[in-house]
């Protein structure tokens, strides 16, 4: 299989970025009690379907691909692969303990994380082919990484709503008792 050198800071920055997300796991496991991490928006997906939504990405789609690259000698057509927007149906929410769902996708991701950790420059520039369009393994680990920051933003943007909503309704509350202090 065709690769190209890579230099180690574009490997490192790539790296750099995929870490980010276990990070954001860590701070979410404080925060995602306090919101109503199950209910979906009308224009998307819950917090919870966005965590499982990542998790699988990485496990179906990501690691199969970078796992198939680094093993074998033959080029890789991506379209052999099933896109995970496509092959993704969310577990009922209400059935799913968020903690878990946070550990499950933080220890995915360590693992991965290993993986990444232990391949060379020339694995990171072997190219892939997409409807005939050459990519490195590096710009697709890329592409996961922008993912995860697509996902990582709609949750957050979701939590802050929720966590405004409650201290909206609480100030709405205490200017209430303000005024009418019988109630």
């Amino acid at each position: 299989m065709p690769s190209i050198n890579i230099k180690q800071e574009r490997i490192d920055k790539t790296l750099e970025i995929a870490a980010y997300l276990e990070k954001e796991i860590e701070a979410l496991k404080y925060v995602i009690e306090s919101v109503p991490y199950s209910n979906a928006p009308p224009e998307g997906r819950s917090i919870i379907e966005l965590l499982m939504l990542i998790d699988h990405a990485q496990c179906s789609y990501y690691e199969p691909v970078f796992k198939q690259v680094k093993h074998e000698n033959t080029p890789l057509q991506l379209n052999n692969f099933t896109h995970f927007k496509k092959t993704f149906e969310p577990e009922e929410p209400e059935n799913k303990d968020v903690q878990k769902v946070l550990s499950r996708l933080a220890n995915h991701r360590l693992s991965f994380m290993n993986k990444l950790n232990d391949i060379t420059p020339n694995t990171w520039g072997k190219i892939i082919y997409e409807d005939n369009k050459e990519i490195l393994l590096i710009d697709f680990i890329k592409r996961m990484n922008h993912n995860d920051q697509v996902y990582l933003k709609k949750i957050t943007t979701l939590v802050k709503s929720y966590q405004d909503d409650k201290a909206t309704q609480r100030e709405i509350q205490q200017r209430q008792q303000r005024y009418n202090p019988e109630n």
